[in-house]
């Protein structure tokens, strides 16, 4: 669906500013990254919607996408996996909170969450992706940027549990969901680099 409706645009919008057949592909892809973009912040506020706390809808996408922008992560296969892959995230980020909050967790302990957080965005961060090519000094911008937006997005969710606000321990958990998709994405490319390699061996 996505795709289908992609192409749609791609071609009204070429057809109508005489753009270079070369650059419909650029724009394709850029309306399904667009789409598919719009269509999960649906998703994640229908969400908040049935379990009656928008708020936390729009907290989760605000730090997700904030610092996912600059740092990369896991990227699904097809748009249905990505949707999937998002709606069941922002549910264990939610069910994860309701629990912390539900023990009255010790800012100790969110404190450490933070810290061990803040490692792989700045070991890791940009993460490569291949339809996002990134030169080494937009790539160390990006890094810059990504740790900037991780450390004020801490300050905010300590400075919030001090207030009692309970959304602190959500930015807590929806920056730990960054940054396990972090690990997962360097993982799995790891695990695809040693698979070539052992194919070139067998070969």
């Amino acid at each position: 669906m996505i795709k289908r409706l992609a192409d749609k645009l791609t071609k009204f919008i070429c057809s109508h500013i005489n753009a270079p057949p070369e650059m419909a592909d650029v724009y394709r892809y850029g309306f399904e990254i667009t789409i598919s973009s719009i269509l999960n912040i649906i998703l994640v506020l229908c969400c908040g919607i049935i379990m009656g706390d928008v708020l936390a809808s729009v907290v989760y996408l605000f730090v997700f996408i904030l610092l996912r922008i600059f740092t990369g992560g896991y990227h699904a296969t097809s748009y249905l996996r990505c949707n999937i892959v998002m709606i069941v995230s922002f549910l264990l980020t939610y069910a994860l909170y309701r629990i912390l909050i539900g023990i009255d967790t010790d800012i100790r302990i969110l404190e450490a969450i933070l810290l061990a957080n803040g490692l792989p965005i700045i070991i890791f961060s940009p993460v490569k992706n291949p339809h996002k090519e990134l030169t080494p000094k937009k790539a160390k911008k990006f890094r810059v940027i990504s740790i900037a937006i991780y450390i004020c997005l801490s300050a905010l969710a300590l400075a919030a549990i001090l207030f009692e606000i309970q959304y602190g321990t959500l930015i807590i958990v929806t920056l730990t969901v960054v940054s396990v998709m972090i690990l997962v994405e360097i993982f799995k490319e790891k695990s695809k680099t040693s698979l070539k390699k052992l194919k070139g061996k067998e070969n």
